[in-house]
Parts: C-alpha cells; structure tokens; sequence
C-alpha cells in the first residue's frame, strides 16, 4: 500500500502530540522517611500515608515495614478525615503491592499494620496533642525531655521541573512545626504524632511518624535546717526529709562531724561543725544540703571538795 506524502505528515503530526503530551505530565512527588525501619511484626498500626492518583494502577506500602498488612481508603475529603475502605492486602518479603482502578487525581490513604515496636494510635488521633497516641513500646524517633528533634525526610520526583514550583518543598504538622525542628523541654514528656508534606505546586505527598519524649528524671531534694545551736550534753537531731517528684526510691547518707541523723555532745564538744546531708534517688541522681553546728558551753556548777588538814 502506498502512503502518500499528506498522510505521512499527519501521521507525524500526531506522534510529536502525543510526545508532548507525555512530556508535560506532572508526575505526583514522593516522600520517604529517613528513619530506619521496624523488625519484628505482629498486628500493630505503625504508619499511614496519603497520595494523589496519577495512574490507574499504583503500587503502595513504600512506609509500611516488612511484610505488613495495608489498608486502602478512598479520603471523601481534602484531609481524609472522612474515608471510605476500598481493600486491602499484604507487602510479602519488602515488595509494594499493586491495587488497580484507582480515579485520576482523586486523593487515597493506606494503613500499615505491621511491627509490635510501633505505637498504637488511637482512632480519630490528630497531630498536635501527646494525648491522642497510646504508648506501646517505641516510637521511630526516642529523645529524652530538654533535647532537640531534627526531621529529616528525603523527597523524590521523577519530574522536578515540571509543576507550578518548578521544585520541591516540605512542609511539616505537629509539634516540630513548619521547619520540622522542635526543642523540647520539662514537661514535654509523652508520644507525638506529626506529619512531613512534600510539594510540587500541584501534587502532594505526605507520610507521618511518632515521636516519644521521655521524662528527664530530677534529682531528690534535700529539706533540712541550715543551722542548729545546741548545748554541750544536748543531743542533735538532723530531722532532714528527702522528697524526689517522680516517686523515685531515696536514700540518706550523712558526711562530716555527723555520720548518723543524731549525736549526743559532751562536754569537750564546744565549736562550730558541719554535717552534709547527701540524698540520693535509684538512677543515682543526688543533692545535697549543709547543715551547721553550733555547740554552745554549757555553764556548769562550781563543786567544792573538802581537803584534809595537813
């Protein structure tokens, strides 16, 4: 069969359309957690993600860990807070799992059920409480209260050029705030749920992890008179208390002219002495107290003696 210039023209007309439709498709970012992974799994919640559809066919679970189960919804919101499930099924051997039929530019949200390290959290949790997350054992990021959370996440666009930015951005939700930096202090303890947002300008991906503050233990306080003033004979009592915030186990030791919380003084002991009153809690955390002592002469009777004539 013949082809005829025209036809040849149109036909290539066509193809370098198609090619420029292809090029101008924005692909949807991808947000992955520099965090390490789980181990061990039993039927816990550990992770959850939302995503734009591009295509029909997508493969998900990049955040859920080793062989966990997931659950796919379709968000009847902008935040999916009302969702609708569709399946689910399980990531076998690390591999992500691909669902069909999914609508053009429509938003989902998949659930991991996975590793019994992970948190469970609570149903309706939001981002900006410590109440909503049930402690179960660990959380990805572990910190102990006064130290600083460092987010780091690493993004992914198979097309960085193309999309109203032009580039990428991040955006983070819950106590780490925006810049995803958060210094905690006394007080903070407790499991956080916050979320990492990326953006091109017209898609976005978004994943989300726990962070627990951990309480920074105090040092027992010591309560104790500063000084006291007895008489020689007169026997001291150090009544000092020992008070620790948290409930911890205390223990009393006593340093210096004192060894024991009394001593009974004689009439050699007149001066002026220190006691250290050292309280100490189980995790070793201490303080102390100085105590002074006073001994006061005590005046005493004159005594006389008769004496033999010599």
């Amino acid at each position: 069969m013949k082809i005829s210039k025209k036809s040849s023209l149109c036909a290539l007309m066509i193809i370098g359309i198609i090619s420029l439709i292809i090029v101008a498709v924005n692909a949807i970012p991808e947000l992955v957690s520099e965090q390490s992974a789980y181990a061990s799994c039993t039927e816990k919640q550990t992770n959850k993600k939302s995503f734009v559809a591009d295509t029909e066919k997508i493969s998900i679970g990049e955040v859920c860990q080793r062989d966990a189960r997931i659950i796919l919804y379709e968000c009847q919101d902008n935040d999916c807070n009302s969702k609708t499930k569709i399946t689910e099924n399980y990531k076998r051997n690390d591999s992500l799992i691909p669902f069909n039929n999914f609508d053009l530019n429509k938003k989902y949200y998949y659930e991991c059920f996975s590793c019994e390290t992970a948190p469970i959290v609570k149903e309706g949790s939001t981002l900006t409480g410590k109440e909503p997350v049930v402690k179960d054992k660990k959380c990805a990021i572990t910190i102990t209260e006064g130290e600083k959370v460092s987010l780091k996440w690493q993004g992914s666009d198979p097309d960085k050029e193309v999309g109203p930015q032009g580039k990428l951005t991040y955006k983070y939700e819950g106590v780490v705030g925006e810049s995803g930096q958060w210094q905690t202090k006394r007080g903070d303890a407790g499991i956080y749920q916050v979320k990492a947002k990326i953006s091109d300008g017209e898609y976005t991906d978004e994943t989300s992890l726990c962070i627990e503050v951990l309480k920074k233990n105090t040092a027992p306080k010591v309560n104790a008179s500063a000084a006291i003033k007895v008489y020689e004979g007169e026997t001291i009592k150090l009544d000092a208390i020992c008070t620790d915030t948290e409930g911890d186990k205390t223990t009393i030791a006593y340093t210096g002219w004192m060894t024991a919380d009394t001593r009974t003084t004689n009439y050699e002991d007149a001066g002026e002495y220190s006691t250290v009153i050292n309280c100490k809690d189980q995790f070793n955390d201490e303080s102390s107290a100085t105590v002074k002592i006073i001994v006061l002469n005590k005046n005493r009777p004159p005594k006389i003696t008769w004496v033999a004539n010599n």
